[in-house]
């Protein structure tokens, strides 16, 4: 087996065992392979998305409410991720009770969550699954792979060009990712975005995917000083949210263009 093809696939095993919940077995990560499996978490992201889709189609299809059937499916999401960016997203809020960096960074590293984590999740299950609820099934199929693979694309190029929070940690033992590995991760997410969109959403969906991750790399240097593991899973989480949102209004104002 060629060494690149090799290299690929355990990448993909790397970033399924890291990424979700699913038995694939023991993957040795060495040196900068967590990093590196960075590249080729869009395409993981789209598979989960678009399997997540077809269980919102399928639950449709056989008479379930739109709302009921968009809650379950973020449900059985962060079951799949073992509910990985939604405890970062819980992290981030319930650090916004700090005064100070450290004392932020401090509640951060703490398991329990508190009333601003706890309301960011249940808000943010809340937007998305009105959001959801708002597209047909073939569409939903394709937004939520085009919202795996984009809420994911952006994690490679914040490692890469936002200091680090705190040198503990995973992101600390992850390490920086390499330039060829930031780029591909947004070259892919892009494409797999480009595949799986309606032609006219994918420009909004560019520009909203670039401004959401923008913004978050501002929020956390000004919070927490840079970057950490659960200020990806902050990133990915508002990204999510963030295209969905715009997905469900743009399917309102052309419904032609989102039934082609």
């Amino acid at each position: 087996m060629p060494s690149l093809l090799r290299d690929v696939l355990h990448d993909l095993r790397l970033a399924v065992a890291f990424m979700t919940r699913l038995p694939v077995g023991h993957v040795e990560a060495g040196a900068g392979g967590v990093a590196r499996c960075l590249r080729v978490v869009p395409l993981v992201g789209a598979v989960i998305g678009a399997v997540l889709g077809g269980l919102y189609w399928l639950l449709v299809t056989a008479g379930a409410p739109p709302l009921a059937a968009a809650a379950i499916v973020f449900l059985a999401s962060a079951a799949l991720t073992g509910a990985l960016h939604e405890d970062g997203m819980a992290d981030v809020a319930d650090s916004m009770g700090g005064y100070t960096r450290e004392r932020r960074l401090e509640i951060m590293k703490d398991s329990r969550v508190g009333a601003f984590g706890a309301l960011a999740v249940a808000g943010g299950l809340l937007v998305k699954s009105a959001c959801l609820a708002a597209l047909p099934g073939p569409l939903a199929v394709a937004a939520l792979a085009a919202c795996g693979a984009l809420g994911r694309g952006p994690m490679a190029a914040l490692s890469r060009w936002t200091p680090l929070a705190r040198r503990e940690g995973l992101a600390g033992a992850a390490g920086r990712p390499p330039l060829h590995v930031a780029l591909t991760a947004l070259a892919l997410a892009a494409a797999i975005a480009a595949l799986a969109l309606p032609r006219p959403w994918l420009l909004p969906a560019f520009a909203a995917t670039a401004l959401t991750a923008l913004a978050a790399r501002w929020f956390c240097l000004r919070h927490i000083g840079g970057y950490t593991g659960d200020a990806l899973g902050f990133a990915e989480q508002l990204t999510v949210i963030v295209l969905l949102l715009l997905f469900a209004m743009l399917a309102a104002a052309d419904p032609l263009a989102a039934a082609s």
